[in-house]
Order: C-alpha cells, then sequence, then structure tokens
C-alpha cells in the first residue's frame, strides 16, 4: 500500500501561514485526543488561529500552513474528503483566521483531528530518538510495516513520528486530481 505523509507546516510564500493558536484552551489535537470536548468545557465555538504576517500572505489556500501540527483545511475540502473517503474515528471543529489586531480574516476553515495514533512503525529500520525511544529522531529515517497500515482510513496519525499525517495513495491521488492547494505530499517508506 502506497502512503504519503502531508506535513502540516508545507507553505508556498504566496499562501497564509499561521503562527499561533489564540484561543483560550489547551489543544489536545497535535496528540491525537479529542478536541470538540475541551471546547465544550471552555464554551469555545470556534479555535481562533493567528496569522504570521510576516512569513506568509494574505492568499487563502486549501491547505493551511502552520507550525502547530494542526490539519486546518478549508471547509468545502474537508467535508469532501469526509464524504468521499474513510477517516476513521475523527471530528472537525470549526477554525477563524484572525490578524494581529484581531480582525477575522477568513471562518471559512476547520481542523481535521483524526483520533489516535496507529502503530505502524517498522522500528528495525527506523532511527529512534536515543533519549526519547518512542520517537524517531528528529530528521530521522523511518519505515512503516505495510501488515500494520491500516487499509480502512485515508487519514491517520503513526505513533512515533512526532509531526504529520499520513494519506493514502488513493486520497492523495484524488487531492491532486482537484488541484487542491498548498498540500505538499512525501513517500512514506514502506517495509
Amino acid at each position: 500500500m502506497k502512503v504519503h505523509i502531508c506535513r502540516s507546516q508545507a507553505v508556498d510564500k504566496k499562501y497564509c501561514f499561521v503562527s499561533r493558536h489564540v484561543s483560550p484552551l489547551k489543544s489536545p489535537i497535535s496528540r491525537g485526543g479529542e478536541l470538540v470536548p475541551v471546547m465544550q468545557e471552555f464554551g469555545v465555538e470556534r479555535i481562533d488561529l493567528e496569522l504570521d504576517e510576516d512569513r506568509g500572505a494574505l492568499e487563502l489556500p486549501d491547505l493551511l500552513g502552520n507550525g502547530l501540527n494542526y490539519l486546518v483545511m478549508r471547509s468545502h475540502v474537508a467535508e469532501t474528503i469526509g464524504r468521499e473517503f474513510a477517516l476513521g474515528p475523527h471530528e472537525t471543529a470549526p477554525i477563524a483566521l484572525i490578524n494581529k489586531k484581531k480582525r477575522v480574516h477568513s471562518s471559512d476553515y476547520v481542523v481535521v483531528n483524526p483520533h489516535g495514533r496507529v502503530e505502524c512503525l517498522d522500528l528495525e529500520r527506523s532511527q529512534m530518538d536515543k533519549n526519547d525511544p518512542e520517537f524517531v529522531r528528529l530528521l530521522g529515517k523511518y519505515s512503516l510495516l505495510e501488515s500494520a497500515i491500516p487499509v480502512d482510513r485515508d487519514i491517520f496519525r503513526v505513533k512515533g513520528l512526532a509531526a504529520g499525517y499520513l494519506f493514502s495513495g488513493r486520497l492523495v491521488d484524488f487531492i491532486r486530481a482537484q488541484q487542491y492547494t498548498n498540500f505538499q505530499f512525501d513517500d512514506v517508506p514502506v517495509s
């Protein structure tokens, strides 16, 4: 099975880039935890993300680059993908892009939050961190076990990889055919 990694920080300089999460809650997104119950607990209806006006322009892409390890897509893109592909346990939550003056630049985005992390790293072919042996070292090489890759999910996270989302080959083909903007994919080695 062919899989690709989509890193949330992918950004073309002509597009908006998000630098900070400014909503009044601690987000469990980067760990694969549930977000909506936390939003409800804090009485938050949307997540406000601040645009980095130094690193990005004001053009709005289909995948919003960010340094938060969030998978932020235009609402209609996320809806189409959710309708056409198997995302497994996940949730979406509304996003507002705000500028430094706290004005809303766009509210046409959602964060797609696949729950949990899949155990499919090939530990023998992955360069694990010596200080934290549960994670692949920063910029280290890794490989996935083909037999452990979920065939029933088109977007997932991998236990042991600190950042990035794995997309199935069929979803990557669809995104490319639709010409959705600002998606950057790298092939993932599979053993």
